[in-house]
């Protein structure tokens, strides 16, 4: 409706209404570099199987995705 209507959304209320997993006070570069190194910990292998849920989970119907992933376990 936000981005239909035009309708502005500060990033709180985004928060709030389960749009955003987060905000960030101060230096939104600091949170992401966090962000980052935690990620640069796990394998590439691990990495990949967890961006391709997230597309699953997006684009996929949830049955199928829920299939997909137990054929992959």
């Amino acid at each position: 409706m936000h981005i239909l209507m035009g309708q502005p959304l500060n990033p709180r209320k985004a928060e709030r209404k389960g749009l955003v997993h987060e905000t960030v006070g101060g230096k939104a570069l600091d949170r992401a570099m966090e962000i980052a190194r935690r990620l640069s910990s796990h394998t590439l292998d691990s990495l990949a199987y967890i961006k391709r849920l997230v597309r699953n989970a997006t684009e996929t119907p949830p049955r199928k995705a829920l299939r997909l992933n137990e054929i992959s376990s």
